[in-house]
C-alpha cells in the first residue's frame, strides 16, 4: 500500500502502532521525521478528535484532546492540484500522491478506520465540499455512522447541497453545530426541522423567514433574505415564544434599510431605546462568541420582552462595518 502522509505527529513508537492496531493492515510512518515518530509514541492511551475535509485536496486531522501541539495532519491529493490550496503552500506538509481509485474515497477510509481504532478516536468535524462530494455523499456519511451517530461539527462548504443529501443528514446524523456555508438547491428545505447548538449559514438566497422560525439554536450566525415586514415578524415570533433556546444570534439582512428598520421597531415593538453611549457586557463566556468574531460588548440597542415570562432581549446594530443586527438575549 502506498504510504499515507503526515505532518506533525503524536507519537508511539512503531512496536506500539502494532500492538494497539486492530486492522491488519500496517501502515507505513517511517517517512515521518524523528520529532513526528516522538509524537506517536505520546499517543498511548491519550484521546484524540478527528477532523475530516473531503475539498479538493482532502484533509484529515488527528488533534489531541490532551495537549494542542499533539497534531496529526495526512494530505490526499485526489484531484488536480490547485495554487492556492493551504497544503501547496505549506513546506512542512509532506505530500505522498496516489491515484484515485474511485469516488467513494477508498484511501481516505481505511486510514480513518486505522486511525479511529488506533488512537482511541472520536469524528469530531466532518466537513464536505459540495461539489467534490455530490454524487458520493450519503455512502460517505453511513461510513462515518458505522461508529458514531453524533458528531461536534458538520459543514457543507463551497457549491450547492441538494434536498436529498441534506435531509439525509439531518433524518440520521446528529451534531453540536452545523455550518450552512452554501447555497441550497431546492425550497423544499422548508420542509426541514433544524435544531442545533451553533448554527451558521451563508449565502442568504435560500434562507427566508419561513426557513428560520422552522429552526432552533442557542448561537447563530445567519443571513437571512427578508423583507423589512418580514423581519418585525421574526422579532415578534421571539417574543411569542419561537425558539426560546436562541442566547446569542448575529443576523445578517438583505433588501431593507437598517437604519430605517431601527427607527421603525419602536413603533412597532414596545421596549425601550439604550443610549449607543451606554456599553453593557455581554453575559456569556467570551469563546461562545468567538464563532461569529464578534466582541461580547453591545452599544446601545432597543430593549424588549418576552411575553410569556418576560426575558429581555435586545436588538442593536453590529459595530462593524457591515451593518448587521445582533440579537442578544439576557438570560
Amino acid at each position: 500500500m502506498a504510504p499515507f502522509f503526515l505532518l506533525q505527529l503524536p507519537l508511539l513508537p512503531i512496536l506500539e502502532v502494532v500492538k494497539h492496531m486492530k486492522t491488519k493492515e500496517m501502515y507505513n510512518f517511517s517517512r515521518c521525521s524523528k520529532k513526528c515518530q516522538q509524537t506517536v509514541r505520546n499517543a498511548a492511551g491519550n484521546h484524540f478528535e478527528l477532523r475530516l475535509y473531503f475539498w479538493t485536496e482532502n484533509e484529515i486531522i488527528l488533534k489531541s484532546k490532551k495537549g494542542i501541539e499533539n497534531v496529526i495532519h495526512f494530505s490526499f491529493e485526489n484531484f488536480p492540484v490547485i495554487p492556492w490550496s493551504w497544503t501547496r503552500s505549506d513546506n512542512s506538509v509532506r505530500r505522498f500522491p496516489y491515484k484515485k481509485y474511485s469516488g467513494l474515497y477508498i484511501k481516505e477510509k481505511e486510514l480513518i478506520k486505522y486511525l479511529v481504532e488506533t488512537f482511541n478516536c472520536i469524528i469530531g468535524e466532518l466537513r464536505f465540499h459540495c461539489d467534490a462530494t455530490r454524487n458520493v455523499f450519503q455512502p460517505l456519511l453511513n461510513f462515518f455512522l458505522q461508529s458514531q451517530l453524533e458528531f461536534h461539527l458538520v459543514a457543507f462548504d463551497e457549491g450547492i447541497v441538494n434536498d436529498e443529501d441534506f435531509k439525509y443528514l439531518m433524518d440520521n446524523c446528529k451534531m453540536k453545530e452545523l455550518d450552512l456555508l452554501c447555497s441550497v438547491a431546492v425550497l423544499s428545505i422548508e420542509d426541514f426541522k433544524i435544531d442545533v447548538f451553533c448554527l451558521r449559514t451563508l449565502y442568504s438566497d435560500w434562507v427566508t423567514q419561513n426557513h428560520l422560525l422552522k429552526m432552533s439554536f442557542e448561537l447563530g450566525y445567519i443571513q437571512i433574505n427578508c423583507n423589512m415586514k418580514k423581519w418585525m415578524e421574526i422579532v415578534k415570533a421571539w417574543m411569542n415564544g419561537w425558539n426560546k433556546r436562541m442566547k446569542f444570534a448575529l443576523f445578517e439582512t438583505t433588501r431593507f434599510d437598517l437604519d430605517l428598520a431601527d427607527q421603525i421597531i419602536e413603533t412597532v415593538i414596545p421596549g425601550k431605546r439604550i443610549d449607543k453611549e451606554v456599553i453593557r457586557q455581554y453575559p456569556m463566556v467570551p469563546s461562545d462568541l468567538n464563532f461569529t468574531r464578534h466582541s461580547s460588548v453591545l452599544r446601545g440597542g432597543y430593549d424588549f420582552q418576552r411575553n410569556e415570562d418576560g426575558v429581555l432581549a435586545t436588538i442593536t446594530q453590529d459595530s462593524g462595518p457591515q451593518k448587521r443586527y445582533v440579537f442578544a438575549v439576557w438570560q
